[in-house]
């Protein structure tokens, strides 16, 4: 699935758990599964590997759907409010899990991304 987004300012939880994140607006127009997904994002033509998490942050009690992407091996990318940002699914992970604690979330953030830095090594189809 590919789709095409605009960053907006999240809470900045993402970067508190050391996976800081752009965030882009509701998609409520696109059909998106809620879950985590391996993807490729791109952002002023340069492609970047990416967890993304799609649906509400249920560990923290919020229930408005937001997209979340952490790039890979890169560091932090600033985007204006204006740029369109290119997402192209490249697996689903899992879906959207209440954790008990932060700590049990880092765990399976870090899993995640492990997994996703696996399957984009993988030929694309």
């Amino acid at each position: 699935m590919k789709f095409t987004g605009v960053p907006t300012h999240g809470k900045g939880r993402g970067k508190t758990l050391g996976f800081p994140t752009i965030n882009l607006r509701a998609l409520s127009e696109k059909n998106i599964k809620d879950g985590v997904y391996a993807a490729r994002v791109t952002i002023r033509g340069k492609e970047y590997i990416s967890a993304m998490h799609c649906g509400a942050v249920i560990t923290f009690g919020e229930t408005e759907k937001t997209v979340e992407l952490f790039l890979l091996d890169t560091p932090e990318i600033a985007v204006s409010a204006t740029e369109k940002i290119t997402v192209e699914t490249i697996s689903y992970l899992r879906p959207v899990i209440k954790f008990a604690s932060k700590e049990e979330l880092i765990v399976q953030i870090t899993k995640d991304v492990e997994k996703t830095r696996r399957l984009a090594k993988k030929p694309r189809p």
